[in-house]
């Protein structure tokens, strides 16, 4: 069997793209699972819900679509595509990725896409200084967070200054009940994406929990660290930590690199 009509089959160029679209994304050799099961069904108009991790690729699966909806920049005024998260700092990271693409930048005056958190959305459209009544599509991204820092009440007035006709996605690691009742009210006849092999873990993987008073974490975390004898990884919830973390493990000369949304832009 001819291994490159079968790469190709598989691949970008199967899903019927607009020919713009090819050029940015000529760096990724096939579609990730995600991309590849989400991607044809978002291209068909349907609403959709994808559980997939961090690092699946599934910020792509979505801006992809989304790109080759809108296809080119509109002068009639008004948000046509919106993307909301639960940081800030995840949004400086979706605009780095769109810019990429390139068919959207430098128009602050009359933007396509609005990438933002539901507060900050709210706020402006408390205040009347955003419409959205133009949206095509909405994408709730990191929804499992969204709702376990108490976004829920913002989403849902969010959700009352948007058309009823739109095209909503959302994109989560796991599906608590709340997400899932909201979903079956901001979503129509959604299809449910799910790679059940990424949600397999791995044999060797073990899961601990240390519970250390606040003044305690860092010597905690120190410690630990010291008793390991391969690398590790390391999350923390902000820049600010991301940065005194680096700077106290170098003092106990324990070399490190950080990296943060500012770093990557």
């Amino acid at each position: 069997m001819d291994q490159t009509k079968v790469k190709k089959s598989g691949g970008f160029e199967s899903m019927g793209l607009i020919p713009e679209l090819y050029r940015p994304i000529q760096g990724y050799n096939v579609p990730t699972p995600i991309q590849r099961k989400a991607i044809p069904q978002i291209l068909a108009g349907c609403d959709i819900v994808a559980c997939s991790k961090t690092g699946s690729g599934k910020t792509a699966a979505f801006l992809i679509p989304l790109i080759n909806k809108l296809q080119n920049h509109s002068t009639v005024v008004g948000i046509r595509g919106l993307i909301l998260l639960p940081k800030r700092e995840s949004a400086l990271q979706i605009a780095s990725v769109l810019k990429v693409y390139g068919q959207f930048e430098n128009l602050a005056a009359n933007p396509d896409i609005l990438i933002c958190t539901p507060g900050r959305a709210l706020q402006h459209l408390l205040e009347d200084r955003l419409k959205l009544s133009r949206v095509q599509m909405v994408i709730y991204d990191e929804a499992d967070f969204l709702f376990e820092i108490g976004l829920a009440d913002q989403l849902k007035q969010t959700l009352t200054h948007l058309p009823s006709q739109k095209h909503s996605l959302m994109f989560s690691a796991t599906i608590p009940e709340q997400l899932s009742m909201f979903a079956s009210v901001g979503l129509k006849d959604y299809i449910f994406c799910k790679l059940d092999k990424e949600f397999q873990l791995p044999d060797k993987m073990q899961l601990h929990f240390l519970l250390a008073a606040n003044d305690n974490k860092l010597s905690a975390l120190i410690y630990l660290i010291s008793q390991l004898k391969d690398t590790c990884l390391i999350f923390a919830s902000t820049r600010f930590l991301v940065d005194m973390l680096s700077q106290a493990l170098n003092k106990f000369h324990i070399s490190s690199v950080h990296v943060t949304v500012k770093w990557i832009n």
